[in-house]
Formats: structure tokens, C-alpha cells, sequence
């Protein structure tokens, strides 16, 4: 799975690969990142989405070079790109800011890949804040993945 992170784009993976990251049992198809919204970070953004051969999703256009001036002043925008549809979220209810949500996100592999996936914590937080049924659903399996976090002994010499 290539990602906007191969790209020096500085984000966060939210979502539902976040979920499964975490260890939720549902399955996503598309890919959900958090980024930071400045411009040098926009740059990034929309060269990485070039690569990716990005178009904005349902454009009957072909693929061509995005420009950061698109990106500017949204608060999603949903690609279609060839590893598959990408959410670019420059804002997420349910959050203070994007370095407090940084500072807690941690270092996974994701398909061989190391990426930044926002907290456990802060991933619950997002599933509530959006106020859907199916992810007060998969906020509580999350809690219950939390719990059995916080029950597990920690590792250490046997």
C-alpha cells in the first residue's frame, strides 16, 4: 500500500485502517489520513497524490498532476488514486488540534509499511464524535479492545 507518508506528507492514519491496526475485526476499503494543513505540507500532499496518479473521486477526468491550490481550504476530499480511494481530512470532529492528536499517534506497520495511526484513545473519541450508528458500533469494540489492553500483563522475561 503506498501512502501520502511515502511522500514526506506529514499525517495520521484515522479511520478504519486505524481501527484494524488496533486490532478491530472489520475491514475497510479505503484509506482515511489526517494531515496537517499549512502549506508546505499541502506541497507535499499534492505531490504524493500526483505519484499516486490521484483524481478527485468521481471526476470523469483522467489523472492528472494535482495542485496544492486545490487542496486549500477543505476539510475532506476523497480520491481515487491506483493503490485505491484515499480521504484527505484536514479537519475531524472530535479533536482539539492536529499536533495535540500527532503527539499521541503512534508508529505501526501497516501492510509492511511503518505509518503514524492516531491512539487507541483518539481513535474511540473520532468514532463517537461522528455521531453514526456504525461507528458507535465500532467505537464499543474498540473500548473492549482497550479494556483487554489494560487487563494483558505487561511482556517481559519469562
Amino acid at each position: 500500500m503506498a501512502t501520502l507518508a511515502d511522500g514526506g506528507v506529514d499525517c495520521i492514519v484515522i479511520g478504519g485502517v486505524a481501527s484494524a491496526a488496533h486490532g478491530s475485526i472489520r475491514t475497510t476499503q479505503d484509506l482515511d489520513v489526517l494531515c496537517r494543513n499549512d502549506n508546505a505540507n499541502l506541497v507535499c500532499i499534492a505531490r504524493a497524490l500526483s505519484r499516486l496518479h490521484a483524481k478527485v473521486k468521481g471526476s470523469p477526468a483522467s489523472p492528472k498532476p494535482i495542485a496544492p491550490a486545490l487542496l486549500e481550504g477543505v476539510r475532506l476530499m476523497t480520491f481515487e488514486t491506483e493503490a485505491g480511494e484515499l480521504d484527505v481530512f484536514f479537519d475531524v470532529p472530535g479533536i482539539t488540534t492536529y499536533n495535540e492528536l500527532a503527539s499521541r499517534a503512534v508508529a505501526m506497520d501497516v501492510q509492511g509499511r511503518i505509518v503514524r495511526v492516531v491512539s487507541l484513545r483518539d481513535l474511540i473519541n473520532l468514532k463517537r464524535a461522528t455521531g453514526r450508528p456504525v461507528d458507535a458500533v465500532i467505537a464499543d469494540e474498540l473500548e473492549q479492545l482497550e479494556e483487554l489492553e489494560r487487563l494483558e500483563p505487561p511482556a517481559g522475561p519469562g
